[in-house]
């Protein structure tokens, strides 16, 4: 470049450095947009421009709890394959599933909005510790074990059914989703802590462990990975509203409850006189070396039991009951098969054993198939790394590095898969022979090596509360004409009253 040509551009630099930087911003900004819309390797799938260029769109309808919808109007648009971030493909068929979940794929970015410091078993990225931990303690939740639980259980559901005996008592109108969450979050309470929370006792909704909005703020981070790291720091380091306080101060329950009874019960292991979950985890050790898990790791399983267990049970039942009395005819389907298969409880037993109950049990297993089907709890996308040296996805090969993921909600609302009444709660769609190759593709708790690991203890306490209820009450639901309204804050969370009255079928519980 001549000399003179060089002079001109420094003195143009030096004259106008304002309108320079601005050109070198824009060139900068110019050359980004041109190669992630028609360059990168993902810039031949389908999606939002605004995708392709940052996350900011993720974060947007995660901030404001529409991710399903906004995954299924996407889908819609732009066909099985969206590209829903700069590196970031969503998928929406069958085949999909297989692709990304039955691999055994590192978790994605996403997970880094959880706990960085600490990762328990659900956020922990690293596949090698991941597999020691899970072997570490996964006999947790075999059929074995939470039949061995099945005394603290109990004693939760005792506590149950005479709050519930009072209401008959009384006749007066209750929202039975708070009734139905003071008890599973107590039982994981004493499953994971050693120690009920006490929600059953103090019926105060207030003192009900934040866990909705602590995964909201987790998926909201996920959904920027850049910038996962700055929301750990604000939240440890802004001054706080009285609204986060708040927040906090649920999570803070569950931290101080943890730190005790994890050094009370590290003094007192004996499996055989209180089997309980925290015990098991105290008392594990690593295959080969006999490590233990420190102080600190303990309380992330801990923490995770409880924040992955309370809602994921909590949520569905709420749910559940919604669809059941806002469909007559399939709640007097539930009740006649229960009435027939299952004898009447004693008045010393306060619920069912989970032992048989599952084999006695046709229609009731078909309506909980489709609640999971219609209104799955986890409501988040679940992005798995597509290894080097890349992957066939679906018959289409994906670059090594991919951030890819599928929304369950949303593949549960595919018509091309379900049929046009999607939206419908159905359960006699398990009779028709459209859907006998479906079963599998109900995918609830996710697929493969990382699915949830404690979908055993959520699927026996749902049979369990479902049945132990419909035979031991009439439910008359008071606003049963009402719009369901769920709502994606991390999971689905219904934002609907379940109000009802009730009355009692059988003998008083005496125990």
């Amino acid at each position: 470049m001549p000399a003179t040509v060089l002079q001109d551009i420094s003195s143009f630099l030096s004259t106008y450095p304002l309108t320079s930087l601005a050109t070198f911003l824009l060139l900068v900004s110019l050359s980004y947009i041109i190669y992630q819309t028609t360059l990168h390797p993902l810039a031949k799938f389908p999606g939002p421009i605004i995708c392709a260029l940052s996350d900011s769109y993720k974060l947007w309808i995660t901030a404001t709890d529409r991710v399903p919808e906004a995954m299924i109007a996407l889908h819609a648009q732009y066909g099985d394959i969206v590209r829903f971030g700069p590196n970031d493909l969503h998928f929406n068929q069958p085949e999909a599933i297989e692709g990304i979940y039955k691999r055994g794929w590192q978790k994605g970015d996403f997970y880094l909005g959880f706990d960085q410091k600490t990762p328990g078993l659900f956020s922990e990225r690293n596949e090698a510790i991941h597999g020691k931990r899970k072997r570490m303690f996964g006999n947790n939740f075999t059929p074995t074990a939470i039949r061995s639980y099945e005394s603290i259980v109990d004693g939760q559901y005792a506590i149950l059914r005479r709050r519930l005996d009072r209401f008959a008592e009384s006749g007066e109108t209750f929202d039975l989703r708070k009734y139905i969450t003071y008890c599973i979050v107590d039982i994981l309470g004493e499953l994971a802590f050693s120690e009920a929370f006490g929600n059953q006792q103090d019926e105060d909704p207030k003192k009900i462990p934040r866990v909705s909005e602590a995964l909201w703020s987790c998926c909201i981070a996920g959904s920027m990975p850049s910038m996962a790291g700055v929301f750990e720091w604000l939240k440890d380091n802004l001054p706080q509203s009285a609204e986060v306080a708040e927040l906090l101060e649920g999570r803070n329950v569950i931290f101080r409850l943890a730190s005790t009874n994890i050094e009370k019960r590290s003094k007192k292991l004996n499996l055989d006189e209180r089997p309980d979950m925290l015990g098991r985890i105290i008392a594990a050790s690593e295959e080969g070396t006999g490590t233990k898990l420190t102080q600190e790791q303990i309380m992330a399983e801990a923490i995770t039991l409880v924040v992955g267990g309370t809602h994921t049970t909590g949520n569905t039942l709420h749910v559940l009951f919604a669809n059941l009395s806002r469909n007559e005819e399939y709640l007097k389907r539930c009740i006649k098969e229960i009435d027939e298969r299952l004898p009447e409880l004693a008045p010393s037993q306060p619920c069912y054993d989970i032992t048989g109950l599952e084999e006695k049990l046709d229609f009731v297993k078909v309506c909980i198939k489709e609640n999971f089907r219609k209104d799955p709890v986890g409501t988040f996308n679940m992005p798995r790394t597509v290894p080097d040296p890349g992957a066939t996805i679906a018959g289409v090969q994906i670059p090594a590095g991919t951030q890819t993921s599928m929304n369950i909600h949303a593949f549960h609302h595919n018509p091309s898969v379900w049929g046009s009444d999607h939206d419908v709660f159905n359960p006699d769609r398990w009779y028709e022979k459209r859907t006998e190759e479906l079963s599998h593709l109900v995918i609830p708790y996710s697929v493969g090596k990382r699915s949830c690991v404690g979908q055993n203890l959520a699927n026996a306490n749902i049979l369990k509360m479902t049945t132990t209820l419909l035979r031991c009450y009439e439910f008359e639901f008071v606003n049963k004409d009402e719009p369901m309204v769920v709502v994606s804050h991390g999971d689905s969370d219904l934002r609907t009253p379940v109000l009802v009255k009730v009355k009692r079928r059988g003998p008083v519980y005496v125990g």
